[in-house]
């Protein structure tokens, strides 16, 4: 009877640990699938080093990886801080870029440039080509002339011979895709030519008119520069045609810029203008045509609330920008920190936290690291993670149509 008793109470005691054994079942983190290409800012650097953080500053993944190659990795979050670290031999400074809560699905990290790459083709080689305008309209002054394949290091020699109603033009000359360009502003007058052999004649009694603008502009500007290109075919912005740069030796100072009034598929136009109260202002549009009105951004479309080590706080009054940036130039680094604009406040100090402990950096001294320029960024109808998906797409083709930036020091 003992015996039978005994097993029961352990036929009971064994029943009741199994209910104690059942664990309510939870969810497991979300991943992300991170694939990854980095471009270096130096062409001589071979790695570089990505660390991922989570909102609480845990770091997911830190390593040194080969540059210009693909790389996917799987993080335990749906959005992340991103950083990249390298190392510019050419300034001997480091660079690096945090992206807080980012999602790189696929992304190729390439320099950040205003004029996305657009009017050179780092074009090398060639032939020794010639062009000869013949029956040139009389004119005074200078002549300004480009071609649609720029060489880095290359030469273009412009003679007129104005006694006999020529122009000799001296170039390299890659293949027939060459498009020469001139332009005579003291007649308000142009000619596009699509070679077709090394030593073309052309005939210029007959030359288009030119359009001359005028922009309106804010009183307190203390400089300004404007570029201008040209696309006879859309699908390739490498062979683009130089229509116009501020130069008032060539062009006056009449008229803020001046290009041809038809024969130019799109048009891409960048100006950097700086103001009185320190800040520049870079505006850039890839359209049909040239823009009309220049939208521009000053510091009164923002205001910075705290610039301390462990607190950033901006506001916005007039509208928000795409997103913004923080950067600190300090002796052995240069970071730019990127953020939405709904994220208004940054501890800097956290960021250089993992900074400190990263594998390039850890050992060097951070301790002059200060925020030292603001930027805002305004693109298209992006919004912060649409502008960096589309910016690091890996098809280069795309291109932001329309951009306006602002850049101020901060003391």
């Amino acid at each position: 009877m003992r015996t039978k008793l005994s097993t029961l109470l352990i036929c009971i005691l064994f029943l009741s640990c199994q209910k104690e054994l059942n664990f309510p079942s939870t969810t497991p983190p979300a991943t992300s699938k991170i694939t990854i290409q980095y471009e270096p800012v130096n062409a001589s650097t071979k790695k570089f080093e990505l660390i991922i953080s989570d909102s609480a500053n845990k770091v997911l993944f830190d390593n040194e990886l080969d540059v210009k190659k693909t790389h996917s990795i799987n993080i335990a979050a749906t959005q992340y801080n991103l950083t990249t670290i390298e190392y510019d031999d050419a300034e001997k400074k480091y660079k690096s870029k945090t992206y807080l809560n980012i999602k790189a699905t696929n992304w190729v990290i390439r320099p950040m440039d205003d004029k996305q790459n657009i009017g050179s083709s780092n074009i090398s080689g060639g032939s020794d080509a010639k062009l000869m305008y013949e029956n040139v309209p009389a004119f005074t002054g200078f002549t300004f002339y480009s071609g649609s394949q720029y060489q880095p290091g290359s030469t273009v020699s412009v003679t007129p011979i104005s006694t006999q109603k020529k122009i000799e033009v001296s170039y390299k000359r890659l293949d027939n895709k060459y498009i020469a360009y001139l332009m005579i502003p003291s007649l308000g007058l142009y000619k596009i030519h699509q070679t077709t052999s090394t030593n073309d004649n052309i005939d210029a009694s007959q030359m288009n008119a030119v359009v001359n603008k005028s922009y309106s502009m804010p009183a307190n500007l203390v400089y300004s520069y404007i570029d201008l290109y040209g696309f006879l075919n859309t699908t390739n912005y490498n062979n683009g045609i130089q229509l116009y740069h501020t130069d008032p030796q060539i062009f006056g100072t009449q008229y803020d810029v001046i290009y041809p009034s038809k024969d130019i598929s799109q048009f891409f136009l960048f100006g950097l203008f700086g103001d009185n109260a320190g800040g520049q202002f870079l505006y850039s549009s890839l359209a049909d045509a040239v823009p009309q009105d220049l939208q521009f951004i000053d510091n009164s479309f923002f205001k910075i609330v705290s610039n301390q080590p462990d607190k950033f706080q901006i506001q916005f009054p007039k509208e928000a920008p795409s997103f913004y940036s923080i950067t600190n130039n300090s002796a052995n680094l240069v970071h730019a920190v990127y953020a939405s604009p709904a994220e208004t406040t940054i501890d800097p100090s956290l960021i250089v936290d993992i900074l400190s402990n990263s594998k390039f950096l850890k050992g060097q001294n951070l301790s002059d690291y200060k925020i030292n320029l603001f930027s805002f960024y305004k693109a298209d109808s992006y919004n912060y993670l649409q502008y960096f998906d589309n910016l690091y797409n890996p098809s280069s083709a795309n291109k932001i149509k329309l951009s306006r930036n602002y850049l101020l020091t901060l003391q």
